[in-house]
C-alpha cells in the first residue's frame, strides 16, 4: 500500500493556514504538518481541524520547531517524510505596518519592498540548506518573497522548485473570469498588488498573452472590480497555491499557470505541471530572454538594483535615498550570510519603537 503523501507548511501565519484550509476544503487525500517556532501552532491546527467542512479531509498535525536552528529543523525533517515543504514563515510579516503605531514601522512599510528582505531570507536559507544536506528528494517551494529570495538561493545552488502567488496570483484572476481562455504571464512582484488592486501606471512591466495574442492588463479586467490591498489577498495566493501542489501530488492532473522564479529565475513566468513535474512554457510574442530583462527591470520598483553571481543583493539608489537615518544600515548588500544580522539591528530598532 503506497504511503499518504505529506505537504509540509512552514510557518503558521496567515498565508499557511489559508493554505492548510484550502487543501482541506479540496478534499485531497493527504496529511498536512503545521510547523512553527509559535506555540499557536498548536491551537492553529486544532482550529483547522475542528472547522474542516466535510468528511472525508486532511487532518493538519501541528508541530513547535525554530527553523533558524538547523539542529531541531534537521530532525524535524529525518521524522517528517514531507513530499513537498512550503515556506511561509518570515521574521516579519509584510503586513506588520499596517497594524502598528510604530512610526518606525510604518516607513518600513512605505519603503520599497527590499527594505524587508533581511526578514524574508533568513528562514527560507535555512529549509533549503537543511533540505540539501540531508539529501530530501521533496519539492522545495518558498513563498517569502520568491522573485527575489529564491534567486539568492539559486545563486548558492539552493535553488527551490518554484514560489507560489506573484504572477500566479495574476493568471489565477484572469482564468477564473476566462476559464477557457489560454492564459501566460510574465511579472514580477513588484507588480502584482497595484495591478490587483487597479493601479495600472506599470502594467507595461507586466506581459500577459491571452488566447496567444499580447494583451494589457487594464483591458482584459474591465468589469472586474479591483481588489483591496490587504492581507486578504493571501487568499488568492492560497488558491493558487492549491492547484499547484494537488497538480504536482497528482501525476493525473495537468496545470497552465503562472510561477514566481521557477528554477530560481527572477520575477513570475508560464509553467506547466506535468505528471508531477515542473515544465517551463514560451511566450509567442515575448522571447525567454526579453521576459528575464523585463522581470529584471521590474525588480527596481523593489529596490533591487541586481542581484550578483554569488547572490549578494544591491539596493536601487533609490530605495537608499529613500532609508530614514535609522535605516542607513541596510544600504549595504546582503546576502545569506549577513541577511539575520542586518534583521537582528532591524528588530531591535522596531521593538524599542515600539516601547516609546
Amino acid at each position: 500500500m503506497q504511503p499518504r503523501q505529506k505537504v509540509v507548511l512552514i510557518g503558521a501565519g496567515d498565508l499557511a493556514v489559508r493554505i492548510a484550509a484550502g487543501l482541506q476544503l479540496s478534499s485531497y487525500d493527504i496529511d498536512i504538518d503545521l510547523v512553527s517556532r509559535s506555540p499557536h501552532v498548536y491551537s492553529k491546527a486544532c482550529l483547522l481541524n475542528s472547522s474542516a467542512i466535510g468528511a472525508n479531509f486532511a487532518r493538519v498535525a501541528a508541530y513547535q520547531v525554530d527553523v533558524l536552528d538547523s539542529g531541531q529543523l534537521e530532525s524535524y525533517i529525518e521524522h517528517a517524510g514531507g513530499d513537498i515543504y512550503i515556506n511561509c514563515a518570515s521574521l516579519l510579516s509584510p503586513w506588520a505596518y499596517l497594524s502598528t503605531p510604530s512610526p518606525t514601522a510604518k516607513k518600513l512599510g512605505s519603503l520599497a519592498f527590499a527594505a524587508q528582505l533581511c526578514a524574508q531570507l533568513p528562514a527560507a536559507f535555512r529549509i533549503a540548506d537543511s533540505l540539501r544536506r540531508l539529501g530530501a528528494e521533496s519539492k522545495y517551494i518558498n513563498c517569502s518573497f520568491p522573485d527575489s529570495v529564491n534567486v539568492i538561493l539559486a545563486k548558492n545552488d539552493l535553488a527551490p522548485l518554484c514560489g507560489l502567488g506573484n504572477a500566479g496570483m495574476l493568471h489565477r484572476f484572469l482564468q477564473v473570469h476566462n476559464p477557457r481562455a489560454e492564459i501566460r504571464v510574465v511579472a514580477h512582484h513588484a507588480v502584482v498588488q497595484a495591478l490587483l488592486c487597479g493601479d495600472y501606471s506599470n502594467e507595461a512591466l507586466c506581459y500577459v498573452e491571452f488566447n496567444g495574442e499580447p494583451r494589457s492588463w487594464s483591458d482584459l479586467v474591465v468589469g472586474t472590480a479591483p481588489l483591496e490591498r490587504n492581507i486578504l489577498l493571501n487568499q488568492l495566493t492560497a488558491a493558487h497555491a492549491v492547484d499547484v501542489v494537488i497538480a504536482l501530488l497528482d501525476s493525473s492532473r495537468s496545470l497552465s499557470t503562472s510561477l514566481p522564479s521557477p528554477s530560481g529565475l527572477a520575477g513570475g513566468y508560464p509553467c506547466r505541471i506535468e505528471e508531477g513535474r515542473l515544465i517551463s512554457e514560451s511566450c509567442q510574442y515575448l522571447s525567454h530572454e526579453q521576459a528575464i530583462t523585463l522581470n529584471k527591470q521590474a525588480a527596481k520598483l523593489d529596490g533591487i538594483e541586481h542581484i550578483d553571481e554569488c547572490g549578494m543583493v544591491h539596493l536601487t539608489s533609490e530605495l537608499k535615498n529613500n532609508l530614514p537615518e535609522s535605516l542607513r544600515f541596510m544600504e549595504a548588500p546582503l546576502n545569506v550570510e549577513n541577511a539575520l544580522d542586518q534583521f537582528g539591528r532591524l528588530n531591535r530598532l522596531l521593538s524599542n519603537a515600539n516601547k516609546v
